[in-house]
């Protein structure tokens, strides 16, 4: 099975449009070390280019800045004299955020956890033709 095509498979699908919209193909059976440096360079290029390297830098990946928390205390407090009603309508404000906020925080997780199995699943490929070039 050639490599590519099966690192297309782990790896998914990916934009047509960018320069680095496939994997790299492996150099050969027996690659010098200078092939190899060059297919690890273009591992890299295909990382950022696809949306990996924040996760390799331990950062977030774009796709989480919409699971971002809201922050309570943008909530002006009301003092007493306000009303029943407008002091029920903040409070009712604050719950609907903590709510929004817990499925902003599943979700987030969810994708960052996918983010994370995607990556590592192209870590191994990398990983296990590296050290078959080197046996």
């Amino acid at each position: 099975m050639p490599v590519a095509a099966f690192a297309s498979d782990v790896v998914g699908a990916v934009p047509t449009s960018s320069p680095h919209s496939s994997t790299p193909d492996f150099p050969e059976e027996d690659p010098t070390k200078e092939a190899l440096d060059k297919w690890i360079d273009a591992w890299d290029a295909y990382a950022a280019a696809n949306g990996y390297a924040p996760l390799l830098q331990g950062r977030d990946p774009p796709s989480v800045i919409q699971f971002t928390e809201r922050d309570l205390s943008l909530i002006p407090a009301l003092p007493p004299e306000a009303g029943a009603s407008a002091i029920a309508a903040r409070e009712a404000l604050c719950a609907q955020v903590i709510h929004d906020n817990t499925i902003k925080r599943a979700q987030r997780e969810d994708t960052l956890r996918d983010h994370r199995q995607r990556e590592q699943h192209a870590c191994n490929f990398l990983v296990k033709n590296t050290k078959r070039a080197w046996r």
